[in-house]
């Protein structure tokens, strides 16, 4: 799979779209993946314990 030169390009034609805040869209998807990962090994390492 070929990665594109600008990964936030996808994030900022939505953002037009729909009208968010420019600044505000690649950043939050960012928090967003890690949070999620986090919390998902967090949640995998309890669950496999029970």
């Amino acid at each position: 799979m070929q990665k594109s030169k600008n990964t936030f390009s996808m994030f900022k034609a939505i953002a037009l779209v729909v009208g968010a805040n420019l600044p505000f869209v690649a950043p939050h998807h960012i928090v967003r993946l890690f949070l999620v990962m986090g919390v998902a090994s967090v949640l995998l390492k309890f669950w496999t314990r029970v």
